[in-house]
């Protein structure tokens, strides 16, 4: 996280108005690392359940968060999720576009 939170901004990509405010990232790792790799991983605050059962906003403590980081930097991976994104952008524009025929009629 590179800067902090501008709750005045919406970045227009929830599909709710729930959720606002931006900040920059500084991407270090962007690979797909299967899950089965940090299930040993514990989170005492979270029912002692493996870190790949945590919520979105889940405090982690830094041991089991430097070992998080470890396996990602170690792993040696074949894809990342830019490799889907022109499938999602498509899969986005026909759903737009979908809408935007049910506006209409």
């Amino acid at each position: 996280m590179m800067s902090n939170v501008d709750f005045t901004k919406e970045s227009g990509l929830w599909a709710t108005d729930r959720w606002k405010g931006e900040f920059e990232v500084r991407w270090i790792f962007v690979k797909d690392v299967p899950n089965e790799l940090f299930r040993h991983i514990r989170l005492k605050d979270n029912e002692n359940k493996a870190v790949t059962h945590s919520r979105d906003t889940q405090e982690v403590p830094l041991a089991q968060g430097r070992q998080v980081l470890q396996i990602i930097a170690r792993h040696h991976a074949k894809t990342s999720i830019f490799d889907d994104f022109h499938h999602y952008e498509e899969l986005e524009a026909e759903r737009r576009a979908g809408k935007a025929i049910e506006g209409m009629g």
